[in-house]
């Protein structure tokens, strides 16, 4: 470990100590009013220890603050008026230790000028724990709820929706980037790489920003091999699209767990753009009030390039609301789109199985029915009142229902979904019944029916009635081996090694000491080279002996 690794672990510990001052603070102040009304003799001694403490808890968060802003991904005005005000309110508050050594010495003046600077430290930790809390959490991070209750009222109760109801002809055309993905970059994004704080060297808070990434590559990691973070036309090979579409335990996922994620409907707003050209200049089509859902972008241009398209044909589907969504994801149910772009969705409940009844599954399914296309609620507590809610589901193309309570009455609902293609019934409570009304789903072309309690003679009449029909029931015979190896045999002589010519060479080298690094040889590190046995001390150097030989032919007898 290097002087360098430990002045960056020391800088890492700034947000661990930050708040040892801001408490410390805090305590001298209610110390101070304590004073009024109790013994100052005794107050006396409290005020000192915590002065000091105070003063030393300051000068070590400003010295970790300031190490840790050397570092790449800091910069800005923020993070400079952060660090300025830190180190003012350091100041302060030594000179306040300062003085209240001199006030426990009964100088009373100093007294006074102990609590004007007491004052003066309370009052400087407001703007800078602000500032601080602006770089972790976003440059709005303190008043966002009341602007976001000052934009709602301004969208319900006047503006550009206030002319579009007086004027029904009157069309606004607004830019797409600015008012539609900026907003989404600057919620999950901008907080690590925004104004002020900009990891791996790439900035996405506004049009400026994502321009320069664009054009210039942008290394979202710090690597150094600069992927392209937005490439115009082509979501598919554009790094954020990626990123955002990473499952939320990878290591590449962003923004990191813990952050808000972005919702369905938000990436699919940024998928669209950049399928649109990735312009920041273009207007809206002009059919859509600013009030209308981001994601309605993504519905008008089913049109152009059907994204959603469901198996048996293109099918216009909006959405889910992010709400909805949220509430699955609340619930432990995993739901993500189905494919980059696309409002389909597909909602495993494995991790929440335990908890999803009847009821719940009508709760948290039944707002997003048009958009479900994969649905996974194995050994979940369904019964068939539970297929109620997936019977709407038009979209529906695989359900796995394995180890739950269904009978033959769930699968009358199924019948009529037209695209459901893949059906896991494993472990269920079925009977010989149950392979007419498989046999009449229309767009069935695999069934998982092992340990589902249908007899084989009812198999064999599924699979006759439907020939095309893939019917896996746990009866398919074992393959046969075409071919196997021959037994290992470990043990015995090794064989001897080869010369240029074929003749035995023994495996004693001829060196005694490695040629690369010096070192005895060991002489479980051998190679030939040459119709010689040359030994090295470690499994790295013949790697170096192959790079050159003749380099060390001098070192060898």
């Amino acid at each position: 470990m290097t002087a360098g690794d430990l002045l960056g672990l020391f800088g890492r510990l700034h947000p661990m100590v930050l708040h040892l001052p801001i408490g410390l603070l805090v305590a001298l102040g209610a110390v101070e009013i304590v004073s009024f009304f109790a013994d100052r003799d005794a107050i006396r001694p409290v005020r000192l220890t915590l002065a000091i403490l105070t003063a030393l808890a300051a000068v070590v968060a400003i010295g970790t603050g300031f190490v840790l802003s050397r570092e790449d991904g800091y910069g800005g005005t923020t993070v400079d008026l952060h660090l300025w005000l830190g180190i003012l309110l350091a100041i302060v508050c030594v000179s306040v230790a300062v003085q209240a050594v001199r006030a426990a010495r009964h100088q009373h003046r100093a007294l006074g000028l102990y609590r004007l600077g007491l004052v003066a430290a309370l009052a400087l930790m407001f703007p800078v724990g602000h500032l601080g809390a602006s770089m972790t959490h976003g440059e709005d991070f303190l008043l966002a709820p009341i602007h976001a209750r000052a934009r709602a009222a301004t969208a319900g109760g006047g503006g550009a929706g206030a002319l579009l109801d007086e004027d029904p002809s009157c069309v606004l055309r607004l830019p797409v980037f600015a008012t539609r993905v900026q907003p989404i970059l600057e919620e999950h994004c901008a907080v690590c790489h925004g104004p002020s704080r900009q990891k791996g060297g790439l900035a996405l808070h506004d049009a400026a920003a994502v321009h320069a990434a664009m054009t210039a590559g942008g290394s979202v990691d710090g690597s150094g091999e600069d992927p392209a973070i937005v490439v115009a036309g082509s979501p598919e090979h554009s790094e954020l699209v990626r990123r955002l579409q990473l499952p939320l335990d990878d290591d590449d996922h962003m923004p990191p767990p813990g952050r808000p994620q972005p919702t369905a409907e938000e990436i699919a707003v940024i998928v669209q753009w950049i399928a649109d050209g990735a312009s920041f200049e273009a207007m809206d089509g002009g059919d859509q009030t600013p009030g209308a859902e981001a994601g309605a972008s993504v519905v008008a241009a089913i049109d152009r390039e059907p994204r959603n398209a469901a198996p048996n044909g293109p099918e216009l589907v909006a959405p889910a609301k992010p709400e909805a969504v949220r509430a699955l994801h609340q619930a432990l149910v995993h739901a993500e789109p189905l494919h980059v772009g696309s409002p389909l969705l597909a909602i495993d409940g494995a991790g929440a199985a335990s908890s999803i009844d009847d009821a719940a599954a009508e709760r948290l399914l039944g707002p997003v029915v048009a958009q479900v296309a994969d649905l996974s609620l194995a050994r979940s507590a369904v019964t068939d009142q539970a297929v109620d809610v997936i019977g709407r589901m038009q979209q529906l193309v695989r359900l796995d229902l394995g180890n739950t309570a269904i009978t033959d009455a769930a699968l009358d609902p199924l019948s009529s979904l037209p695209r459901l293609a893949e059906l896991v019934l494993v472990r269920t409570e079925l009977t010989d019944g149950a392979v007419d009304r498989l046999a009449t789903m229309p767009a069935l072309e695999r069934v998982f029916l092992w340990d589902a309690g249908i007899s084989p003679e009812a198999v064999a009449r599924l699979r006759a009635a439907r020939p095309g029909l893939v019917v896996d029931a746990g009866d398919a015979a074992e393959a046969a081996a075409i071919e196997t190896e021959p037994a290992v045999k470990v043990g015995g002589p090794a064989p001897a090694a080869e010369g240029p010519n074929g003749t035995a060479v023994a495996l004693t080298p001829v060196n005694t000491t490695c040629p690369v690094t010096g070192a005895p040889v060991d002489p479980r590190y051998l190679v030939v080279h040459e119709g010689r046995v040359i030994g090295f001390c470690c499994p790295n150097c013949p790697k170096a002996f192959w790079d050159d030989p003749a380099r060390f032919k001098d070192k060898l007898p």
